[in-house]
């Protein structure tokens, strides 16, 4: 199986504090770190459309799947996700079909 990208794009609820949200992302980063199949995680955001991009690389679809199922009921997801729009929430997975071997480290 190729590797599988999870994009999931959203926005903020309005009254989210943006400083509060990035301490709670540490969350997710240690879920996502425990998870079997795990490879690169990164949350972007884009200022001008007032859009946020999670970004995570899993080895193969199986284990984006069975992190997904987790995710909604762990307690380490559970502050990040209550900035979130729920309605704004669009979630894909995409197989790499490419890859430049970039490294992670410095």
């Amino acid at each position: 199986m190729s590797q599988i990208v999870e994009l999931v794009t959203f926005k903020l609820l309005p009254e989210a504090d943006k400083g509060a949200f990035a301490e709670a992302s540490e969350g997710v980063n240690a879920f996502v770190r425990n998870r079997e199949g795990f490879l690169y995680r990164s949350l972007c955001e884009n200022p001008q459309e007032n859009t946020w991009t999670d970004i995570v690389y899993w080895q193969d679809m199986d284990a984006a799947k069975q992190a997904g199922e987790m995710f909604m009921t762990s307690e380490l997801t559970r502050g990040f996700m209550s900035y979130i729009d729920p309605t704004s929430v669009t979630m894909r997975h995409l197989q790499v079909a490419n890859d430049s071997g970039c490294s992670t480290t410095a």
